[in-house]
């Protein structure tokens, strides 16, 4: 420094874009790597940035990019980070670097973002790996349900049900190429491992056992029980009480009436205008009336119906005599 016609003479050096960046990331307390994981620059460039270093940067598109990135991420403007850019490269370029390299540095294609391609080679040694083991567990599968005991699945009936009928399915599910028994009697078996037979059984506790055995005589056995709770029904039938029932026909003139009951035609006939008559019956009672809107029944103690209302069955009209705790079809 030195006086000069009463002036001081200092030299003044303006920073660069690589010192200021430098500066205001030591003054926010920021690493590299923070940067890097807020603008997801990489670090290498972010510190060739700071150093100036041209010719690691890539290609000047990709500069700016970055440029524009880390201003952002540091609340200052991009434009001004640029153009400090473009002005370094410049004089650089002046002062005498070798203009060719620069131009190849900042100008040369961008860096693969995938370093590892894969080949066709690649790709043909990672098919065949894939059908390797795909044979393997193949054959180790095949293998074990030989090897171990056969999966026996039972669907239907569960152990302990009731049932109100002489017979019941079992159904259920084994292995492929395995033989079923039930009750020590082989079943039939589907190409899926299904098996579905029916088996009669008796009032009381019935006893079923099933047993998969497979190629290795392995085998897999359950037992489950069955309830029959079943009646004769001829029996409850008998023991049913006859009920009284009237048939009508309103005031008009004579119609054509058949009457059946519980399956036998008890009266066949024409039937007056405001007649009635009464019968006896046990589960059901048919009607068949060429016209059926003047024609009721009357269940004793109910109301008088139009028998049309009634189930159709057989060309006839049919009222069937409710059970305990069901409601009239």
């Amino acid at each position: 420094m030195a006086l000069r016609n009463g002036f001081i003479r200092k030299k003044v050096r303006s920073l660069t874009l690589g010192e200021r960046i430098r500066n205001i990331r030591s003054e926010r307390r920021l690493s590299l790597a923070e940067i890097s994981k807020g603008t997801g620059i990489q670090t290498k460039y972010l510190d060739a940035l700071e150093q100036g270093k041209f010719s690691s940067l890539p290609s000047l598109v990709y500069v700016h990019g970055f440029l524009r990135s880390y201003a952002k991420y540091l609340g200052e403007d991009p434009e001004k980070f640029i153009a400090s850019f473009e002005r370094e490269r410049g004089i650089a370029h002046n002062v005498g670097h070798d203009e060719e390299k620069i131009s190849r540095d900042l100008w040369r294609s961008p860096e693969p973002l995938i370093t590892h391609a894969f080949t066709p080679r690649i790709l043909l040694f990672a098919c065949i790996g894939f059908l390797f083991f795909g044979i393997v567990w193949y054959v180790y599968s095949e293998v074990a349900d030989f090897v171990n005991d056969p999966q026996l699945l039972i669907s239907s009936p569960e152990s302990g049900v009731k049932i109100a009928q002489s017979f019941v399915e079992v159904s259920g599910k084994t292995d492929l190429s395995t033989r079923m028994y039930m009750n020590d009697r082989e079943i039939l078996v589907d190409e899926m491992g299904n098996f579905l037979e029916r088996v009669e059984i008796r009032e009381g506790v019935n006893t079923i056992t099933l047993r998969a055995v497979n190629a290795f005589d392995q085998s897999t056995e359950k037992t489950f029980s069955i309830i029959g709770d079943f009646k004769n029904v001829q029996e409850e039938e008998a023991q049913k009480e006859e009920e009284s029932f009237i048939v009508g026909v309103s005031e008009g003139d004579p119609l054509n009436i058949e009457i059946r009951i519980d399956g036998e035609t008890i009266f066949v006939g024409e039937m007056v205008g405001g007649e009635e008559k009464s019968f006896l019956f046990t589960n059901q009672i048919e009607i068949v009336s060429e016209d059926e809107t003047r024609t009721y029944g009357i269940l004793e103690g109910e109301s008088s119906q139009s028998i049309e209302s009634f189930q159709e069955e057989g060309g006839g009209r049919v009222y069937i005599r409710e059970e305990e705790g069901e409601e009239m079809k």
